[in-house]
């Protein structure tokens, strides 16, 4: 370690010396004496010492304050002021300079020395400081993802230029703001809710992980971001501010409704067959019925009763078909809910029915067990046939990758369940003899793109779509997991 570089500034040569000589018996360097403020700015800009012992007053047009400040601005040296003065005037104008100690004359060499030490110390620890600072700062200004300081009031205190960019403010326009305005107001229920989701989850935990929040910019378009919170504590651990970094997820929001959509036409292929034949038949008899118009018309043997029959049988063909259309338009998204009042045994029989080619190919024997007692519910009959063929899918799969199950079969049961609460549920249980899930992942499998397929087929959101249509129409999903044996998928739905 090199030797510390001290500048004494003192107008009293016989002081500095003894000063000077003291120093060096520490074995500390000390530089030429200086005597005038002037001086000592010129000094130090040449001879950068590791510290400045400064007398208050000085001979010249600067005195050690005014040479202090200066000196701090464009060097940033520690300086400790070293003076015979110890009233308000020259201590408030000392303090602005914020030294690193103020000894008043006569003091102790072991004083001086001491304070010498701390002063480098605690100068050496404000560069460390300053340097994290700037290295922290820089990684908030460069990184591509919001962030947002707000204090307990929860209005914000700092944000970083890629929340300016993407929210589109100047920072004027958010300091100062509440946070919460900058949550989209479309539905001001769902405002509401999730403002006070969001802080409430706040209250009770440290940190927040990946959180979706609706934001808005200042076009009033909407942000769909990702957002992760951690509270920040003062010196008595109380929460003094909230650093929230939120994503921006417009394109991975994009993405997954493409991956989604990929999804589903992968079952619609899987029973694709049993549509086609429903869609062929129907065309196959309106082809028929207008070819016996047709040849009627030629042998003029018209018959009007028998005519508007053979219309009749058109009519009834072409609803059958657009009926089918329609189906699968809702299954792919391409339709609007369509709520009405439903028996869920109806739903398994026209699932099983477009499923079945290849629950046969594959040698599984489906079993049947409904409960013809269970009352209607209200809910969307296709997306209900959604989760039906998605866990039919995902038994299916199950047995590929257990290719040496020899009776292989699949239970799809209904049945009425009453629970503590005394309210009546309807369960739809689809149970499978493929081995199981294995325990360690079985915490992953509604997860977005997690699968187990050993055969490359899907890309692991069967079990997601199953578990979003479910949140959507406030059922639950549970899993009844035997490794070794099976597993069994149960929604339960309330009965309103």
């Amino acid at each position: 370690m090199e030797p510390t570089k001290i500048m004494i500034v003192e107008d009293e040569v016989i002081i500095a010396r003894d000063i000077e000589k003291s120093l060096t018996n520490m074995k500390y360097i000390v530089l030429p004496l200086v005597t005038t403020g002037e001086n000592a700015i010129e000094k130090a800009k040449q001879e950068k010492p590791d510290l400045i012992l400064m007398d208050i007053v000085l001979t010249g047009e600067i005195d050690g304050v005014d040479a202090a400040e200066t000196i701090k601005k464009e060097l940033n040296i520690p300086i400790i002021f070293l003076t015979s003065y110890s009233d308000e005037h020259h201590l408030s104008r000392a303090k602005f300079t914020e030294p690193f100690g103020y000894l008043l004359k006569p003091f102790e060499i072991k004083m001086l020395h001491a304070c010498i030490q701390m002063a480098l110390y605690k100068h050496k620890t404000e560069i460390k400081i300053s340097k994290m600072n700037q290295f922290l700062k820089n990684i908030m200004e460069t990184m591509a993802d919001i962030l947002i300081v707000i204090n307990n009031k929860k209005n914000i205190t700092h944000l970083n230029q890629a929340a300016l960019n993407i929210l589109g403010y100047k920072k004027q326009e958010l300091i100062g703001k509440n946070f919460t305005e900058l949550i989209c107001k479309d539905n001001e229920n769902t405002y509401l809710n999730k403002c006070m989701d969001f802080f409430n989850i706040l209250k009770t935990l440290d940190k927040i992980n990946d959180y979706e929040l609706m934001f808005q910019n200042n076009k009033g378009d909407k942000i769909p971001v990702s957002i992760s919170t951690s509270k920040s504590f003062d010196k008595k651990n109380d929460v003094c501010c909230y650093v929230c970094v939120a994503r921006d997820i417009r394109e991975m929001k994009e993405t997954l409704t493409q991956l989604i959509q990929t999804e589903k036409l992968s079952v619609i292929g899987e029973y694709a067959a049993g549509i086609f034949h429903d869609i062929k038949n129907p065309l196959q008899m309106i082809t028929m019925i207008c070819g016996m118009i047709e040849i009627d018309i030629e042998d003029n043997l018209t018959n009007i009763t028998k005519l508007k029959n053979n219309i009749s049988d058109i009519i009834f063909n072409v609803e059958k078909t657009n009926k089918i259309i329609n189906h699968m338009n809702v299954f792919t998204g391409l339709c609007i809910d369509d709520i009405q009042l439903i028996n869920i045994n109806d739903i398994i029989d026209s699932g099983i029915k477009y499923f079945a080619t290849k629950i046969y190919s594959k040698k599984i024997k489906i079993e049947i067990d409904i409960d013809e007692s269970i009352p209607l519910i209200k809910a969307n009959p296709i997306k209900i046939e959604q989760i039906l063929l998605n866990l039919l899918s995902n038994a299916v799969n199950a047995f590929s990758n257990n290719e040496n199950i020899q009776e292989r079969k699949i239970i799809i049961k209904t049945y009425i369940r009453t629970k503590s609460d005394k309210k009546l549920y309807i369960v739809l249980s689809v149970r499978d003899n493929a081995g199981g899930i294995p325990e360690k992942i079985e915490s992953k499998i509604f997860k977005r793109f997690f699968t187990t397929n050993i055969n490359g087929n899907g890309v692991g959101l069967g079990l997601a779509i199953v578990k979003r249509i479910a949140d959507e129409m406030n059922a639950a999903i549970e899993l009844d997991n035997k490794p070794g044996i099976g597993a069994s998928f149960n929604i339960v739905f309330r009965i309103e």
